[in-house]
């Protein structure tokens, strides 16, 4: 009895172990495995959008390092290595945590409704870190959709993340592709001059910091920014591959560094020597393009233009609403003053005349027998009764005073 119970254990674990492995794969492939919007732990939009994409044909054959921007935290990649051939683009991403058994270049609902077969399973790298090999990039800056498999929870989970061109070296771009990133950064279209700007940063054994907020300088549409360390023992960073040396003899170290990347974790490396050999030490940067302000008062190129549109404005109504009370008191002026000599008789109506047309209608008077007024009446009576009696002789005159 106990061989046979034995033989069937051992049979029911061998069954386990065939196809315990593709008890994910069919959870991953049924509709109860889309995480609904209540599974994730916050999102947040990526990107900005005055965005400029970049194609693959715009980046010069090559492999490197770049950032890429993630929707949360939970699913962070902490490194990427873009990889170019002929214009099509593939890229290896590193994630923070092993939490994820597949990743998909899609949807959850593509993945849930696909096959393993396009599942893009992790590899181990040295630093036990899950690596995943994404075929197809098809652009850069400009939202891409992919999709997370969860260990733990056994659901898709949807991700917004933009590979960022802003973090290629210059010399694999186009000069297309280099305005593309010139025009995407938010700090395009900032006056030249200098200004501040809120950065956090992490990594290494969090005893090392740097100056908050730095020091970033415009020119030309371009951004610099002073990174000054804690100490004076870092003798140079490398930024995107190109490394950068110290703009300063004594005192802690501070270096200019282009900055291209706001919003989002960026890694450089720093060279420290305050070891017992010079070691090189990554760390993550984060610029916040909402804590920027002018150094002296400076306002932005788009800041200016809007107060001045507004000005413009401002002194085209002022000029306008003048010249409608000159014109209207120029107007009231003439009217009072043809009201002055203006002459209002006869039964059909008013007859306009001038002190000149007055006169003429009083020459007329003389004959009292047709005009039957005595001379005590005023002169200008006197002519509109003589005009009221001899209608043939009116004499009309336009708006002007002219016949």
């Amino acid at each position: 009895m106990k061989r046979i119970i034995g033989g069937v254990s051992i049979l029911l674990l061998s069954v386990a172990l065939c196809f315990g492995s593709a008890i994910p794969a069919l959870a991953a492939g049924s509709t109860d495995s889309i995480a609904s919007e209540g599974d994730y732990g916050g999102r947040t939009e990526v990107g900005s959008s005055g965005m400029k994409a970049v194609e693959g044909a715009e980046v010069a054959d090559g492999t490197y390092d770049m950032s890429v921007e993630t929707d949360t935290s939970m699913f962070n990649i902490i490194d990427c290595q873009l990889t170019v051939k002929d214009g099509k683009m593939s890229a290896v991403l590193t994630l923070s945590g092993n939490g994820y058994q597949w990743l998909y270049n899609g949807t959850a609902e593509e993945a849930a409704a696909d096959n393993e077969a396009n599942y893009i399973e992790y590899v181990k790298n040295d630093s036990g870190r899950y690596t995943y090999t994404i075929d197809d990039v098809p652009v850069l800056n400009n939202t891409v959709k992919v999709s997370a498999f969860s260990k733990k929870n056994q659901k898709w989970y949807d991700h917004d993340i933009i590979y960022l061109a802003a973090t290629l070296p210059d010399s694999a771009l186009s000069d297309t592709a280099k305005q593309a990133v010139k025009e995407s950064t938010p700090v395009y279209g900032l006056a030249d001059g200098d200004y501040t700007i809120g950065v956090d940063m992490t990594g290494g054994s969090g005893k090392a910091s740097i100056t908050s907020p730095a020091t970033m300088h415009m020119k030309d549409g371009e951004a610099t920014v002073d990174i000054e360390w804690s100490s004076n023992n870092y003798d140079y960073m490398l930024v995107d591959g190109v490394k950068y040396e110290p703009v300063n003899t004594s005192g802690n170290s501070v270096f200019q560094i282009p900055l291209r990347v706001f919003d989002t974790t960026w890694a450089v490396i720093a060279d420290t020597t305050a070891m017992s050999e010079p070691h090189e030490i990554e760390y993550y940067l984060s610029f916040h393009s909402g804590q920027i302000e002018a150094v002296g008062g400076q306002a932005s190129t788009n800041t200016a233009s809007q107060e001045s549109s507004g000005t413009n404005a401002t002194l085209i109504i002022v000029i306008a609403v003048l010249v409608v009370v000159v014109a209207a008191l120029a107007a009231l002026l003439v009217t009072r003053e043809r009201k002055r000599k203006a002459v209002v008789a006869g039964p059909k109506g008013a007859v306009h005349a001038d002190e000149s047309v007055v006169a003429q209608a009083s020459a007329h008077v003389d004959d009292s027998k047709n005009v039957g007024l005595p001379d005590k009446h005023s002169e200008d009576e006197r002519a509109a009764a003589w005009h009221e009696a001899n209608p043939d002789k009116r004499i009309d005159l336009d708006d002007e005073g002219s016949k």
